[in-house]
């Protein structure tokens, strides 16, 4: 499997898939977010603007990516 595929797969997956918190899943999708893609597609200051996703949320989602090695999914920068 091609690493983008590998990305794109990890990417589209249900959040539920993850071990993210409840409350994490619940707030996202409270505000309409449902994977990781549309997450990163945001980006982390719109993420910030959004009602109801938190500090607790943006951090418990930065140290998903930065244990995986993806945080640039978030940030934009190439690694």
């Amino acid at each position: 499997m091609e690493k983008g595929s590998e990305i794109n797969d990890f990417l589209c997956s249900a959040l539920e898939q993850f071990p993210f918190s409840e409350r994490f899943i619940r707030k996202t999708k409270k505000i309409g977010l449902s994977s990781l893609k549309e997450i990163v597609a945001l980006g982390w200051v719109k993420l910030q603007k959004l009602e109801g996703f938190d500090y607790g949320c943006l951090n418990e989602l930065v140290r998903f990516l930065e244990q995986r090695d993806q945080l640039n999914l978030l940030t934009g920068k190439k690694k």
